[in-house]
């Protein structure tokens, strides 16, 4: 529905202007093509746009760790907000993690440390918990170039047997203000003890 309003919109302007540019027959039939292709290249334009930007919804493992792997791919340092990291034990999943890791590049934000964590830690990864709260919070996100240009986060949840992942950009939605919120407190807090 959001496309159909966004196509709509340039479709209204261009029927809107061409009574007032077109004088004679031949100019009309000239500026409707051209308002034609205008329009036809605006429509695939915001599709695109609409597409790329959609929720994404998979309902297979495989789905998931397929996007995890891209996601995770993107430059920069990213930031794991998660409550086990069992997405993580896929191979291709986990060999990103690790390159993360040894770039220092990865950092998790997770209740306690397991076995995987203890891993990505030993290959240069910042583990930041927070199980000493005595709180749990729901949200699991992912920052990609966390802390600079172009900084996106990735916000996953269950709806309907499906794993619906829906990605923002910084400055885009106040929501991605919040989840660098919650990461700072929890890192500095780590800090602050001692623990990274």
């Amino acid at each position: 529905m959001k496309t159909v309003s966004n196509i709509s919109a340039p479709a209204s302007i261009i029927g809107f202007l061409i009574p007032y540019f077109s004088q004679s027959k031949t100019s009309t039939n000239f500026f409707q093509y051209i308002c034609l292709i205008v329009f036809l290249v605006t429509s695939a334009i915001i599709i695109y746009v609409d597409i790329k930007n959609r929720r994404k919804r998979y309902k297979t493992e495989k789905g998931i760790n397929n996007y995890m792997c891209k996601w995770i791919s993107h430059i920069g340092r990213i930031v794991i907000f998660t409550r086990d990291m069992s997405w993580a034990i896929h191979p291709r999943v986990k060999d990103k993690l690790i390159q993360k890791a040894q770039a220092d590049e990865l950092t998790i934000c997770m209740p306690s440390k397991n076995a995987l964590a203890q891993e990505l830690e030993h290959n240069g990864a910042t583990i930041a918990t927070y199980n000493h709260l005595n709180y749990a919070p729901v949200s699991r996100f992912t920052i990609v170039r966390f802390g600079g240009n172009g900084a996106r986060i990735a916000i996953g949840k269950w709806f309907k047997k499906y794993n619906i992942i829906e990605e923002l950009e910084a400055g885009e939605h106040p929501l991605f203000y919040v989840a660098e919120d919650l990461l700072n407190i929890i890192i500095k807090q780590n800090e602050y003890d001692g623990k990274i």
